[in-house]
């Protein structure tokens, strides 16, 4: 998926708008469409998923916003209607869940291995 989203970064000035492309987990920022040179990117499973609330200032106004944390790092991705919107959280969520699932069955499948004494240590993929 790709298209145009305007973005904010939590305490500072002004929406940039960027072409945005999804490649597998990542969110690839572009100054425009057909645009080689990626700027910046963000590997989506470590960032949450979320729809501003009352405390996002930065936000306040605005209408098909959606934000994306990790930490103490904020960023506000604002979409032209409520379909894009949809779509873009949509897919971002879906590759969030699966990552979170992915790192649960880990987890358990390591303490399985230790709980029962085995040297095997499974990494699922």
């Amino acid at each position: 998926m790709s298209g145009y989203l305007l973005r904010k970064v939590k305490h500072e000035e002004g929406w940039k708008r960027f072409w945005i492309v999804m490649s597998g987990c990542c969110l690839n920022h572009c100054r425009s469409h057909g645009d080689l040179k990626t700027l910046s990117s963000l590997l989506l499973p470590q960032y949450d998923l979320s729809l501003p609330d009352k405390t996002d200032f930065d936000a306040v106004g605005c209408t098909f916003v959606f934000k994306l944390s990790c930490g103490q790092r904020v960023l506000y991705y604002m979409a032209d209607n409520k379909y894009s919107m949809d779509r873009w959280t949509e897919l971002m969520s879906a590759i969030v869940s699966r990552s979170l699932m992915h790192r649960h069955l880990s987890y358990l499948a390591v303490r399985s291995s230790q709980a029962c004494g085995s040297k095997c240590y499974y990494t699922l993929s």
